[in-house]
């Protein structure tokens, strides 16, 4: 299960910068065109690292991951706990 939940973590990694990049750009531009307003900010960064787990999702689908994870002892039960738990801890994060 962890080595699954590694998985996912490292292949959202590329993404971290990007994503980290446009929170930071929306961070300066609501503090100082938003006028102190930061519902809208902070529901934006909630938003943006729940559809994290959709990368992981497209990179798993381009490298036909659910044929080669079928080799693995692990079950299909297992794969798909794993991506809820990615998708609980990137939340977790952009509440954070």
């Amino acid at each position: 299960m962890t080595g699954l939940l590694l998985k996912d973590l490292f292949i959202s990694k590329k993404y971290l910068r990007t994503m980290s990049i446009l929170i930071l750009l929306y961070a300066v531009l609501f503090s100082v065109i938003g006028q102190g307003d930061s519902s809208f900010l902070s529901s934006f960064i909630l938003i943006l690292c729940a559809f994290f787990i959709a990368t992981t999702f497209s990179c798993d689908e381009m490298a036909h991951w659910d044929k080669y994870a079928l080799t693995f002892p692990v079950t299909r039960s297992m794969v798909v706990r794993a991506k809820y738990m990615t998708s609980i801890l990137f939340t977790l994060a952009g509440a954070a």
